[in-house]
């Protein structure tokens, strides 16, 4: 569950069947409303899943890929910026 649209941090709950969830800590980049965020985070998630990373290895992995794509969003005319989707880092 992404907490993005909430006010306070950017904390979201990594929730799994038959074992306690987690807590994946983020900090709120201030750059206002950005589109893709929920998606880009599944799709980081499953991208790591696929590569063999364990789960929780792969949600914290995805977010802070995420959370740097939000710090480099752009504004594209009137709406809410994009994602500035930069390669993964190793």
């Amino acid at each position: 569950m992404k907490g993005g649209h909430a006010d306070g941090p950017a904390d979201d709950y990594l929730a799994v069947r038959g074992a306690p969830g987690v807590w994946l800590r983020g900090e709120r980049a201030p750059v206002g409303p950005v589109h893709g965020t929920g998606c880009a985070l599944s799709a980081a998630i499953t991208a790591r899943l696929a590569r063999g990373e364990p789960l929780e290895a792969a949600a914290r992995g995805a977010k802070a890929w995420v959370a740097r794509a939000i710090a480099g969003a752009r504004a594209l005319g009137k709406g809410a910026r994009l994602l500035a989707l930069a390669p993964e880092r190793e």
